[in-house]
Order: C-alpha cells, then structure tokens, then sequence
C-alpha cells in the first residue's frame, strides 16, 4: 500500500470546511493480485483503486460525490461536485455523539505478490495429484485501507485483508462445479480447505437422474449455504414484515466487530462502531442493517450501513455474516437423512424474488440414503420461500468457511427439511 489517502482527504476537508455545511469524507485506497491458471499456463494481474468521496448536508439539502485518487486535485473535485449535487432533503450524517470504533483483531499483513504465487504452485501441486480434472484455478490477494473524518471532529481509519481462492473442476463426464474458499491469509490451513473441497468431487461415478420433483431433505455444504444466506438475509429486509417461525438451529448473526467471521470492522460505513447485529437468533428474527437515516436516528438500530466501494454512499447491508457452528460433521449430518439431497456447489446465480418473498438457485447435487450415495445430478434446483427457510433449517454442522461475496460470509453446512427440489435447466 502507498498510503497516499491524506492528500485528498485533506484537500476535500478545506474545500468542504469554508462552507459551514455538515460534512464527512470518505476515502479508501485498495491493491490486489490476482493469479489465474488455466490451459497449462499462469496469468498475472496487478490492481490499484483509490478514491475520496464526500457527503454533505444542511439548509435542508443533502449532496454526495466521488473522484478517483489521491492527490489533492481528487479531494477538491469530490468536494466541488458533491457542492454542486445537492438536492432538497433530510440530513442524513450520523451526529458527533453517536460516531465511535470499537476494538477488532488487527489483519495479518497482506501476501506479496511473490508470496502468492509460491502458495499458487503449492494450491496447484497438490490439486494435480487428486482424481478431478483441473480446468481453472484462480486467486486474489487483497488489502484496503479506508479513512472516515466529519466536521465534527471525530476521525477513524480502519484495514482489512483477505484472500479468495477459486478452483473449477470436474469429475468423469460431469460438468465442472466451482469451489470458493476465502480466509484471512494464505497457508496451509487455506490449502487443506481448498484440497479437501475438490477431493469430495473425486467419488465413484454415480447413476445419473434428476431428482424427483417435490419435497427433500436437503444438505448444503457451506459454499452453497454462504450463497443462500446472503440471499435470505437480502429477503429479510426487502419481504413483508410480521411475525415468522424462526427454528432453534438459527444462530445467524451480522457479527461487523469480530472476532468471528473473516472481516471484522471496527465501525460501519458511517462511523457508527461496530457491534454484533443478531439476525435470526433464539427463534426469532431479530435486528436487521439500518443506516443512520433508515434507523430515526436511534442508535440502538443503526450501523448497519456499508459501501461497495469509495464511490458509492452508504447503504444497508450485512457486511460479516456468521453463520453459528452445530456439534456435527458434515458426515453426521448427511447420515440424519434418511433419503435426501446433499448440494456441493452453485451451477449458476442464486435468484431472489422480494415480491414473491422466495428464492432460487442451482447445484451440483448427490441423492444420500442413511448417508451413502446413490444417484447424483449436475443441475439441481432448489426453489424456497422466506418462511419455509426459517422454519425449516434442523441443523448446523461443525465444519464452517469463508466465503468472499457482496459480504463476508461464514457458515457452516446446513441440513433443511422439506424443501421444493426438481431437475434444474440445462
């Protein structure tokens, strides 16, 4: 990292200071390498974003711009054109007194380019000795650095790195099915996760036949679990309010100040400090991501907003979902099901219907009998309702990872039962 952000940041407070308006700005500086191995050979890419943005109220206006950057001419524009934005409405800057950071583990220092590629080689050495077919391996090595001070007096910086590592692979005549693990750093932790997840494709070749249409058991393993979630929690927000039938096994929470999940923060997209949000907990649903404006002003439901990047203003959103562990291996699970369905890897976008209150994604999926393998399908689809998925989740398994998505994600398998299972289009 340059740590190049102090020249726009300060150069957008002095345009912003002259004109007695409330403001805060906003800037982040992030570096990523990337590796992707594919047809026997290695590509390499290095990345470099960077960026100041300011919102701005008062006299019953509001205004909000970005500029790429970090050299004062970048603060100035940020400051100018989110000047010459504003419109009528509400202020939506948190006040002074509600501003704060709260106390997070410091991220391990970032991988260096260098250091990527030895654990690329190792990743891609070990892969080559499983009975799967490689047809792609990728990895991205990230860190950001991000920077929040207001008019007010109140300044906070926060950092967070991350590795993903992606691996498309295939058995037999199969179609290939896409891996995603994502954990703080590299290491051999990382690269036993990554070899386990492609070994589990590595099985004896199965009859091939859809499932039949109707309602299963169903296993999800924590790649296709981390994609559901975010989706579930996406119709929590966006669904009919009301009371719902939550199941004990939920223990789901927006844990944004750690120590759990892969990305804690020390304070949100608006300076709130961080705390654990419980989003289905003790068999109900609980509180959900509220920026400052969309909570009244009432501390105790605001913090929940996050941002994409520099360039967009606050929004509502989790930002490290954890999903709590069970006491039972992914195995001791499988075997609960007397017939069902286990779905080990996404086949396509998960699909969320808001006015339906519903969603629907595809899967990789095997056909378990008291636990052993009978039968499997490369495209499986699963068709749920909020409710159903509330009401219907039996148990969560000991063996949680990360996923890297619109959010942090970690969780789990997850047993279901009695959802909506039919052959999924080709």
């Amino acid at each position: 990292m340059r740590g190049g952000l102090l020249p726009a940041a300060e150069a957008a407070l002095a345009e912003l200071q002259r004109t007695g308006l409330r403001h805060e700005v906003y800037a982040r500086e992030g570096e990523t390498h990337s590796l992707r191995w594919r047809v026997g050979r290695w590509e390499r890419c290095h990345a470099l974003q960077a960026g100041v943005a300011c919102r701005l109220a008062g006299g019953g206006t509001t205004g909000f711009a970005s500029a790429a950057g970090v050299a004062v001419a970048a603060g100035r524009e940020a400051a100018r054109a989110a000047l010459a934005a504003r419109y009528p409405g509400p202020d939506p800057l948190p006040p002074r007194w509600a501003l704060g950071a709260t106390s997070v583990p410091s991220p391990p220092p970032a991988p260096t380019a260098s250091q990527l590629e030895r654990f690329a080689l190792r990743l891609a050495d070990v892969l080559s000795s499983l009975p799967t077919r490689i047809d792609e391996i990728r990895l991205a090595a990230g860190s950001s650095r991000t920077l929040l001070v207001t008019s007010e007096g109140f300044a906070a910086s926060a950092a967070v790195t991350g590795v993903v590592v992606e691996v498309r692979a295939s058995h037999h005549s199969l179609p290939p099915v896409l891996i995603h693990v994502a954990a703080p750093a590299v290491g051999d932790g990382l690269l036993q996760r990554c070899a386990e997840l492609v070994a589990l494709l590595g099985g004896p070749l199965l009859p091939l036949s859809p499932p039949q249409r109707g309602l299963h058991d169903v296993l999800l393993s924590p790649v296709v679990a981390g994609f559901l979630l975010q989706a579930l929690v996406e119709l929590l927000q966006d669904g009919p309010r009301g009371r719902r039938q939550v199941a004990p096994a939920w223990n789901l929470a927006d844990a944004r100040g750690g120590p759990d999940g892969l990305l804690p923060l020390p304070f949100d997209g608006e300076g709130l400090p961080s705390r654990r949000v419980p989003l289905l907990m003790d068999g109900r649903v609980g509180s959900l991501p509220l920026t400052w404006r969309e909570a009244g002003g009432d501390v105790r439901r605001a913090g929940g907003a996050v941002r994409a990047s520099y360039a967009d203003p606050p929004g509502r959103g989790p930002a490290n979902l954890v999903m709590g562990n069970g006491t039972l291996t992914a195995g001791e699970l499988a075997r609960r099901m007397d017939d069902g369905w286990r779905l080990d890897s996404l086949t396509g976008p998960v699909r969320v219907d808001s006015g339906r209150d519903g969603l629907t994604l595809q899967a990789a999926g095997v056909r378990l009998c008291h636990g052993e393998a009978v039968q499997a399908w490369p495209r499986v689809e699963l068709r749920a309702g909020c409710g159903r998925l509330l009401a219907s989740l039996d148990a969560a398994g000991a063996d949680s990872s990360s996923l890297s998505l619109r959010s942090a994600v970690t969780t789990p398998s997850l047993l279901f039962r009695q959802l909506e299972l039919r052959q999924g289009g080709q």
